[in-house]
């Protein structure tokens, strides 16, 4: 230990803990009580030169890093810094060099003798101008534990949301399967049943007046049956998406959700797109039909606005009413299943959204989503 450095640090800090007017024999007292706290202590002090050497490493620093106060002259703080962190260590000392006297938060990896890094944050104080202490103080402390904590937390997040992905995945080709087997299918068989029934009613003699009405009854409930077919295979997975792209489905989609809810809605289409990616068009499709559903459950709204703008390299989807709306704050960590689906959407699709809203003021809804392919949307 630098004998010189070890008597500065010592006068130092034990000044902190001697009485004004000390008796005889309790300045050692207080150093003893001193190097007992810094002997015992977990935390790294290290007391570095303009060169960013250490002249002083506290008895923590060797258990903490395995390397001893020479091995660590020998090769220097930033040659046993991770090289992702030499940037961001070299400008927090930077810092500290043209501000003397101020404290600079510092986040680094630092090689362990073991052959592993390990993460070391604290805070670092220019003193090279102080006669006293002629150092940089740095006051770290190890978080290794904790940042590979937070790394498998991520890690964790990242792999649920792929899952959570895949699912949407699945759900939507099961979506457009069964749509198509439903419309497909099951319209023909109803259909045919229609054509047979209408054939029965143009072949038969039906004097009796019951007879007649009971198969004008048949064929009205065959016609609203079909209907309610297409209306189902349409909510599953409508054509027009796959068939005509995005724009062209959230108009027509505009024009169903206003004539069943009786809610005015306006959507305009800004921009040309020859192509949007499948997943990008299915995602802003499912998010515009939870909104307006949202809109119809809860916001009492007359009216709903919408904008699709398509630039070369983002889309943006916005959704504004003008019902009730909500303390956004409010609601915060108890947002609606339907705000975090839309939500966790645009996390997968890697894009950004922004809800805004106030009591009586409407609520508007925003997504943009960036876009990079110049593939066809359909094959």
């Amino acid at each position: 230990m630098n004998k010189p450095y070890h008597n500065r640090l010592s006068r130092l800090l034990s000044s902190i803990f001697k009485p004004r007017t000390p008796a005889p024999g309790i300045e050692s007292l207080y150093e003893r009580r001193f190097w007992a706290l810094l002997n015992n202590g977990s935390e790294i002090i290290t007391l570095l030169d303009s060169n960013y050497r250490p002249v002083f490493r506290s008895p923590a620093s060797q258990r903490l890093t395995g390397w001893s106060l020479e091995e660590r002259q020998t090769y220097g703080l930033i040659n046993l810094t991770h090289p992702e962190d030499v940037g961001h260590l070299r400008h927090v000392f930077q810092n500290a060099l043209d501000h003397p006297g101020e404290q600079f938060k510092v986040s680094f990896r630092t090689l362990h003798r073991d052959g592993n890094y390990i993460w070391l944050e604290g805070s670092i104080v220019n003193y090279l101008a102080d006669d006293a202490i002629q150092a940089i103080v740095a006051n770290l402390h190890d978080v290794t534990e904790s940042k590979e904590r937070s790394r498998k937390l991520l890690e964790s997040h990242e792999q649920l949301r792929m899952l959570a992905s895949h699912l949407q995945d699945i759900r939507e080709e099961e979506r457009t399967s069964m749509a198509r087997e439903i419309h497909d299918e099951l319209g023909q068989l109803l259909t045919g049943l229609k054509m047979d029934v209408s054939w029965l009613n143009r072949r038969t003699d039906l004097n009796e007046e019951a007879s007649r009405t009971k198969i004008k009854g048949i064929l009205t409930l065959l016609d609203q049956t079909v209907n309610t077919v297409r209306r189902l295979a349409a909510e599953l997975r409508p054509s027009i998406l796959d068939d005509l792209g995005l724009p062209e489905a959230l108009g027509w989609y505009s024009t169903q959700f206003a004539q069943r809810s009786g809610i005015q809605t306006d959507i305009q289409i800004l921009g040309v797109r020859n192509y949007i990616p499948k997943e990008v068009a299915t995602g802003l499709y499912r998010i515009y039909q939870e909104a307006l559903t949202n809109v119809a459950r809860h916001a009492k709204a007359t009216r709903i606005r919408a904008c699709l703008d398509m630039e070369p390299e983002e889309i943006t989807l916005a959704v504004s009413d003008d019902g009730k709306g909500f303390d956004v704050d409010r609601i915060g960590a108890k947002k609606t299943l339907g705000l975090l689906g839309m939500q966790e959407r645009v996390l997968m699709m890697g894009g950004h959204f922004n809800l805004t809203s106030h009591p009586d003021q409407g609520t508007t809804i925003e997504v943009s989503v960036p876009l990079t392919s110049t593939e066809p949307e359909t094959l």
